[in-house]
């Protein structure tokens, strides 16, 4: 099972949309009995230590294609909303007007501007001694970034990301065809033919900086997408995306 969150203001928050691993067919899940637990085991999916929200009722936009998924029953202990009890895959009674949204526990996104605008308990609110002050941060200039392909050739390869000291591989969770066109299109190219999961290419050896992916397909360079925070991951190399150009 794939998931992603869409259509959100920030990267960890949106429509809940869910597709089967050798697939990018997309669908919503139906807002029937969905609650914090079953958003918990989502977020989860997607990287993030929980939820925070849970909204009913489209708040995030109606999806097109199928519901996929309806009344979820998770504990919040599962790995993956497949191990929930659930209506069966396709099995609704819902319309689009009932598609769910969550919002995910992330302090940053790592596409916010200030840390006024990331989440936190509040100005002063802590448990926290001095002997846990953050000490320093090694800072990267992101206009030096830039997207390069690996381990194929001029026009396909294994994606990835480089200041030109330091590179960083992409993960395959929730990566499309609309990812893949800004990826080609920022390396001069018009579009994708083709994007692959599963390390295609190779596996690379640094970090991997960029997880769950979310362009509209309209960017100029894959920095002005959503994601889930810069080096924020729970995918090994063995994720490792690639693209035909």
């Amino acid at each position: 099972l794939k998931i992603r969150i869409v259509n959100g203001s920030v990267a960890n928050e949106g429509r809940l949309e869910v597709a089967l691993s050798d697939g990018d067919n997309w669908g919503t899940v139906c807002d029937d009995g969905f609650d914090m637990n079953d958003a918990a085991v989502a977020c989860r999916m997607l990287g993030y230590s929980g939820a925070i929200e849970v909204h009913c009722c489209a708040q995030y936009g109606q999806g097109l294609e199928n519901i996929f998924m309806d009344d979820i029953e998770c504990t919040g202990n599962e790995n993956s909303l497949f191990d929930c009890p659930y209506a069966g895959w396709g099995a609704s009674n819902c319309d689009h007007s009932e598609d769910v949204g969550v919002v995910c526990s992330s302090p940053c996104t790592g596409n916010e501007n200030s840390l006024f605008d990331c989440m936190y308990p509040g100005w002063g609110v802590n448990n926290c001694g001095h002997s846990e002050d953050v000490e320093s941060i090694d800072c990267w200039l992101f206009t030096e970034w830039r997207v390069i392909l690996q381990g194929g050739g001029s026009y396909y390869g294994r994606v990835e990301l480089t200041n030109g000291v330091s590179w960083g591989t992409v993960c395959d969770n929730n990566f499309g065809s609309e990812e893949a066109d800004v990826v080609c299109r920022e390396l001069g190219f018009y579009g994708s033919q083709s994007y692959h999961l599963g390390a295609l290419y190779g596996q690379g050896t640094g970090e991997i900086v960029m997880d769950n992916v979310v362009c509209s397909g309209q960017e100029e360079s894959l920095l002005d997408c959503q994601h889930s925070g810069w080096g924020v991951t729970s995918c090994t190399h063995s994720q490792d995306v690639s693209v035909v150009c």
